[in-house]
């Protein structure tokens, strides 16, 4: 029963703290290229591209190398595309 309930209330805390952690984001960073989308094909901005890049160590760390290879494969190509 109780991984039940954690797999029930884990999404509703993430799509909670969500909203909370951008605004929060937006009060300590003021730059406005980090909440706007890249221009055509533009690279995203630097921190974008390190937190990307961060993210994808840390599920192959946490995951391993698979997992995080399919996740990287996703979410870091369209960021490395530009460098």
């Amino acid at each position: 029963m109780g991984v039940l309930r954690a797999l029930l209330s884990s999404p509703l805390i993430g799509f909670v703290l969500a909203p909370e952690l951008l605004l929060a984001m937006k009060l300590v960073l003021h730059s406005k290229s980090l909440y706007e989308a890249p221009k055509c094909n533009a690279p995203p901005p630097m921190p974008i591209l390190a937190l990307l890049i961060l993210t994808c160590t840390g599920v192959s760390f946490f995951h391993g190398s698979r997992a995080a290879a399919q996740s990287c494969n996703c979410e870091c190509a369209s960021g490395l595309q530009g460098l």
